[in-house]
């Protein structure tokens, strides 16, 4: 059925000529441009924007109310050739009793879109309707087509009929030693009761993987190492929810193609720490990417997540490269909260990496008195002083001492945030932090640490504080990212996908790279 909406868009205009102040809500581009002065954008409910009419176009329109830029678009479409061939049929396909039974054909050349509001079932009729064990009664495809068009080729591949869910290997990255990690092809993990398998969109190259790559003594020494090989690296990872085990959808409140990330420990829950709420300090301690199968991580096609998991669902409209950072700014966030940061404190914070520049735009939310950045890297104090910095350090350069006691009256800094993860770093802060000063370490070492510990007592009377992990700041970080205050741009540099692992993790232990994400082609 047509509508012919021009007699009430007429009637508008005339209304308009009068001065008759309106509200007209239309998901109509063309009638919004041709009748409204401003526009206001509500996406999921909430509001996102205003713009004005003349100052706007349909891209930037568009761009607000999906939540991230469309760099593609689909070309004209071609007129339907009388002798396509017929590559799909889909007969009385139903999700629900309740819904409606669908059945359509579909020849080469033919564009398929699904339309719906979030939650009206579009992602799962997509997954049902190319999932050959979900739809009844038949879904056939003629003994004579071939699977080589476009549409096919998402459901099958090779010209076979084996859909994503029925892929039974991977391929992952295993880490088997220092330096020692492959591309590998390994089994598809299933899910099992309480269990979920998600699909990876992107994990990011932490410096903790850096480190454990090239055999620090946290993670190799010892008897019995604390990183269980062979097994999948990865715990800066987020996904969509590709299968769902036994009581899994409400143990983690998910449905399937839900995008979600899971935080990076697996609490056994036992413990006193996961007892009391404590759950980041669990004694066993697992975490992704570093315990084969307990904890295999996300450096591969698909990830296992298991019933101690903690979930989080990641909204839309947030970047990928935004949600490839929510791990790391929840443990940025973490850190500064430890800091306990005053509005009349000067906070040094050393290390302009991923997690120093991620702490800068925390911090600088915190609204300290003073945001200083140190760093040996010019091109990242220049990322810290737009992400908030007053003033940024190099001490090849600069006199860090002379500068941070200019700032304090000769004292020094109330908060030294330590991220280096090198030696220097602490004696640095030692030197700089003032006397009953919070000093915060996060950093993991590649090696040990050396300094005067009468320091910390005798001399200051330091509260020196840990900082482990992000707990209870996932949901922070992802309503940040939400918020616009945080953001990855800057920060994610660079791109690979599994396959290229050499070159990633070569720039990644670099200082020609800030973060460094993995994308599996799938």
């Amino acid at each position: 059925m047509t509508i012919d909406l021009s007699v009430p868009i007429r009637e508008l205009s005339v209304a308009q000529q009068q001065f008759v102040a309106m509200i007209f809500i239309s998901h109509h581009l063309e009638e919004i441009f041709e009748v409204c002065d401003r526009i206001t954008v509500l996406r999921d409910g909430q509001y996102v924007g205003m713009t004005e009419v003349s100052q706007s176009d349909v891209g930037h329109l568009v761009e607000m109310m999906v939540g991230c830029r469309i760099e593609n678009s689909f070309p004209p479409k071609s007129p339907l050739r009388a002798d396509a061939k017929i590559v799909l049929e889909v007969d009385k396909l139903q999700l629900l009793k309740e819904s409606p039974m669908l059945s359509y054909t579909l020849r080469e050349g033919v564009i398929l879109g699904f339309v719906g509001l979030v939650g009206s079932g579009r992602t799962e009729l997509v997954r049902t309707a190319g999932d050959r064990r979900h739809v009844r009664p038949r879904r056939r495809v003629p003994a004579t087509a071939e699977s080589n068009s476009p549409l096919t080729s998402i459901f099958w591949q090779d010209h076979a009929m084996t859909t994503q869910s029925d892929k039974q290997n991977m391929t992952a990255i295993v880490c088997h030693a220092p330096k020692d990690y492959r591309v590998e092809q390994v089994s598809k993990p299933r899910a099992g009761a309480h269990e979920l398998v998600i699909r990876i969109a992107a994990c990011g190259i932490c410096a903790s993987d850096c480190k454990c790559h090239s055999g620090a003594k946290m993670f190799w020494g010892g008897p019995s190492p604390w990183v269980k090989a062979p097994v999948i690296p990865g715990h800066e990872f987020f996904g969509f929810v590709e299968e769902i085990g036994e009581g899994a959808a409400d143990h983690f409140g998910v449905k399937m193609g839900d995008r979600v990330i899971a935080e990076q420990i697996v609490p056994c829950g036992k413990c006193r720490y996961c007892k009391s709420g404590q759950y980041w300090m669990c004694e066993v301690h697992n975490i992704f990417g570093f315990q084969r199968e307990v904890a295999d991580g996300g450096m591969a096609e698909y990830m296992r997540i298991p019933p101690t998991a903690i979930v989080h669902k990641i909204p839309d409209g947030i970047s990928l490269e935004d949600a490839a950072i929510i791990e790391p700014l929840a443990c940025a966030i973490h850190t500064v909260n430890r800091g306990d940061v005053q509005l009349d404190d000067v906070v040094a914070i050393a290390g302009a990496g991923p997690l120093g520049l991620m702490m800068t735009q925390v911090a600088h939310l915190k609204t300290p008195k003073k945001l200083v950045v140190i760093d040996l890297v010019g091109e990242r104090l220049a990322l810290a002083r737009e992400y908030g910095a007053d003033v940024t350090i190099n001490p090849k350069q600069d006199d860090a001492l002379a500068i941070i006691r200019s700032l304090t009256d000769g004292y020094g800094c109330d908060v030294y945030i330590e991220t280096t993860g090198a030696p220097t770093g602490v004696n640095q802060g030692m030197d700089l932090i003032r006397k009953l000063g919070r000093f915060v370490e996060f950093s993991v070492f590649g090696a040990d640490t050396t300094l005067d510990w009468s320091v910390i007592g005798d001399r200051k009377e330091l509260d020196v504080r840990g900082a482990h992990l992000g707990p209870y700041c996932y949901p922070i970080a992802i309503d940040l990212l939400v918020r616009g205050l945080v953001t990855s741009k800057g920060i994610v540099t660079h791109g690979f996908s599994l396959e290229e692992w050499d070159e990633a993790i070569e720039i990644a232990n670099s200082l020609d790279s800030i973060k460094v994400l993995l994308k599996p082609r799938a």
